[in-house]
């Protein structure tokens, strides 16, 4: 009997070593990772995705320069959509959900 560890914690480990991680996966696994991660007593420092049937992690920390022109942006596109009530503005770190393509990732484009 070959035991392994939790999908969560693989990641974790692997990261210490690689600088993106890729596991083939379910989307629920995808989902039982992150419900996992968010019982961590410290929140990860990496960015976690889905995409094709596979994990996706990646350490990733913004610079400060990054954060201020993000601030500044969602400050501008905030005031321009106040007006609209079905719209949302939001940073990159929100995860977005596509069911039609079983995409789960942040905003940004894949290297």
């Amino acid at each position: 009997m070959v035991v392994t560890a939790p999908l969560a914690e693989q990641i974790t480990e692997r990261l210490k070593n690689e600088e993106v991680v890729f596991i083939t996966a379910s989307l629920d696994e995808y989902w039982n990772v992150l419900d996992e991660l968010g019982e961590e007593p410290f929140p990860v420092e990496y960015d976690i995705e889905y995409l094709n049937g596979q994990i996706r992690a990646q350490i990733g920390m913004a610079s400060d320069r990054h954060e201020t022109i993000v601030a500044n942006v969602i400050s501008t596109l905030r005031a321009v959509f106040y007006d609209l009530p079905n719209t949302r503005i939001m940073g990159s770190n929100k995860l977005v959900y596509v069911p039609a393509c079983e995409l789960a990732s942040s905003p940004m484009c894949w290297s």
